[in-house]
């Protein structure tokens, strides 16, 4: 995610947790001609793994920031 030409995630906690379901999102609505290779179908999965991972401690946050 570390490239030159991509920016890597600017925060950690629950606005890179934020950040991350919006990549989720954007994933999500790409025509599935674009993607030939299986590349975004296998980021897509990753991401919703670490999201699924990650969701109950999330919430937890973003409740104590209430």
């Amino acid at each position: 995610m570390n490239r030159n030409s991509r920016k890597p995630f600017y925060w950690g906690g629950l606005v890179g947790y934020q950040q991350l379901e919006a990549i989720q999102q954007a994933l999500s609505i790409l025509p599935e001609s674009l993607d030939e290779s299986g590349y975004f179908q296998r980021l897509q999965l990753q991401v919703k793994r670490t999201l699924e991972k990650n969701r109950h401690d999330a919430h937890n946050l973003a409740e104590a920031h209430l």
